[in-house]
């Protein structure tokens, strides 16, 4: 089996979809258990056309945003006759295919390469929520528009999400979305343990200076003074000036005020040594959308539990499993913490990048005649 995956860049570190597409092509080739290829279409961190491999030597193709849509697509297409795929996975985000989210003419331009070959196709975000504005309103119904032509008129055998609130929102559509876990970007390396009489909080690469994040770290202390031990937080990774302007934001709680340390930049052996320190994880990220989140992945992959404060409405942690559910704290409590820990012994591997391609070739294998 060949499969041809298709992103809009593959520039490492400056695109999560492409880092994504290059550490599932590049397991796919350490598997051997098909022959991959990946090709960024609309790459803008690239003026001229670049060719290059993943570690395991899968090749990889990035063709320039600045190109016209019409040399953009003849290239595409020229590679791929060359490569010939029995499947074309499509790594769908509307913002990795035009600036503000409006590929008009991506359906005509995948409608083209696709038309010898299966179709998958991952959904790593839907359309952008409406909000009150007329403008955003517009913008939402162009984006849910330009997705349910694009499904249709593909006729994907396969289509894969994060998310339960996408699979449900495909569903209206009345196309069936597979469940996929996000997996971690961040292989585990051996590390230290967080030291005795501490309770270590990581926040990776996300922060938020809200009043609601804020007021669950104080709870933590509170709840770790109590048990005798020192809460601390841990800032890995993320953009200097929103690390320092968090740092400057928790100077005004009297627990935390000289007990937090930023890593700064690190590799990831580093970020997973890192990890590996934490007593607990915490993101800004709502509850509802954990399961698209590589910050909460890498984390629960090294057996941390993740503390998600942030809730929208009533609904559940954006899991498919209830294991992993299960692996999340939703208030400020030890106890909870300890049971959340048991919890994630047991499915931390389900967010392996080794077990996430083995679901996703296994899905593909099932439409698959070859």
């Amino acid at each position: 089996m060949k499969i041809l995956i298709l992103c809009g860049s593959l520039e490492p570190g400056r695109d999560g979809v492409g880092d994504y597409v290059r550490t599932l092509a590049d397991q796919l080739g350490r598997d051997g258990a098909c022959r991959v290829s990946a090709m960024a279409i609309r790459d803008a961190f690239t003026y001229a056309e670049v060719r290059e491999q993943t570690p395991a030597g899968v090749p990889l193709l990035r063709i320039p945003a600045a190109w016209n849509p019409e040399r953009r697509l003849e290239r595409a297409l020229q590679y791929t006759r060359e490569y010939r795929p029995d499947w074309i996975s499509i790594q769908f985000v509307p913002y990795s295919f035009h600036p503000k989210g409006l590929p008009v003419y991506l359906v005509r331009q995948l409608r083209t390469l696709t038309r010898d070959t299966r179709v998958h196709v991952m959904i790593h975000e839907t359309w952008a929520g409406a909000g009150y504005r007329p403008g955003r309103l517009l913008g939402s119904w162009m984006q849910k528009t330009l997705l349910r032509t694009m499904l249709d008129r593909l006729g994907p055998a396969v289509i894969h999400t994060h998310l339960p609130e996408f699979q449900e929102k495909l569903g209206r559509m009345n196309h069936t979305a597979r469940a996929l876990p996000l997996f971690s970007n961040i292989p585990v390396v051996a590390a230290e343990p967080p030291g005795c009489g501490k309770l270590v909080i990581g926040f990776f690469s996300q922060v938020d200076c809200s009043p609601m994040i804020l007021e669950f770290l104080e709870a933590l202390a509170g709840r770790a003074f109590s048990a005798g031990l020192r809460a601390e937080l841990l800032l890995i990774g993320g953009q200097e000036p929103r690390m320092r302007e968090f740092s400057a934001f928790l100077r005004g709680s009297r627990a935390y005020r000289d007990r937090v340390t930023w890593t700064g930049f690190l590799s990831p052996a580093e970020i997973s040594a890192a990890i590996r320190r934490c007593t607990l994880g915490i993101t800004p990220v709502p509850r509802h959308a954990l399961g698209k989140s590589g910050s909460v992945a890498a984390f629960l992959s090294h057996g941390i539990p993740v503390a998600a404060p942030h809730a929208t409405g009533d609904r559940e942690a954006g899991f498919f499993s209830g294991d992993l559910r299960a692996t999340i704290l939703t208030e400020p409590d030890l106890e909870k913490l300890k049971t959340a820990r048991t919890s994630l012994a047991a499915v931390k591997d389900e967010l392996r990048v080794g077990e996430i391609s083995r679901r996703f070739l296994h899905d593909l294998k099932q439409h698959s005649d070859i």
